[in-house]
């Protein structure tokens, strides 16, 4: 099976989305530390309750869709590659 240097194109995206994505999570993650007060007692944060509990979820969902996007990259780019 051989890939001209198109087909490699669209790999290499598929691995820049993936480390951008990375490397942008300790800042989503801080974000919601701030919104949230979670690591500060004397400043509560802006958030209480159910949409405080759903906020401290954006890192988890974050990640999922970081994932689900280079694993659909790839599968796109394996089934272009074998026809």
């Amino acid at each position: 099976m051989s890939h001209s240097k198109r087909d490699m194109g669209g790999i290499i995206m598929i691995f820049v989305i993936l480390i951008v994505g990375i490397a942008l999570t300790p800042t989503v993650t801080e974000l919601v530390i701030g919104a949230t007060g979670v690591a500060n007692a004397s400043f509560p944060g802006n958030l209480t309750g159910a949409a405080r509990a759903i906020y401290l979820l954006v890192p988890l969902f974050w990640v999922i869709i970081i994932v689900a996007v280079a694993l659909a990259g790839v599968v796109i780019w394996l089934k272009g590659t074998t026809t």
